[in-house]
Formats: C-alpha cells, structure tokens, sequence
C-alpha cells in the first residue's frame, strides 16, 4: 500500500506494530528469460516515499482499535 494514501487518510499509525514492511516498489521476475524488471514508486512527496506491505487481518483489527479510539 502506498504509505502517502495512509498518511494523507491520517492512519499511518495503523501499520506500527504489525510487522509492515518497508516497499520501495515491485520487481518482476521472468524465470525463463533469468531477467527482474523494477517497478519503482513514485519519487518522494512531502517527505514520504514507499510504501508498505502487511498482513491485512492485522491492518484491518488496527484500523478497528483506531476507529473505536476516536470521539463520536
């Protein structure tokens, strides 16, 4: 997930504590052909650049714990 969309969605802190990943892109890799082809994220935007990788289960029950913790 593009760590930019959760700061500017203010759940940045939902990805503390669940074994999120750094990312820095995707790679492609054609076993046949013994070639990776890099995928980059976009360059660097107000100090963000990457994104993460998680398992959702746990995002999703750190998303609840933040939602339950906001004023109704």
């Amino acid at each position: 997930m593009n760590k930019l969309l959760l700061v500017i969605c203010y759940i940045v802190d939902c990805v503390d504590g669940i074994d999120a990943h750094t990312m820095f892109g995707y790679v492609i890799h054609d076993v046949r052909k013994a070639v990776n082809v890099h995928i980059p994220y976009p360059a660097e935007y107000d100090g963000v650049k990457g994104g993460c990788a998680f398992h959702h289960g746990r995002f999703i029950m750190a998303l609840r714990k933040a939602a339950q913790a906001e004023s109704k």
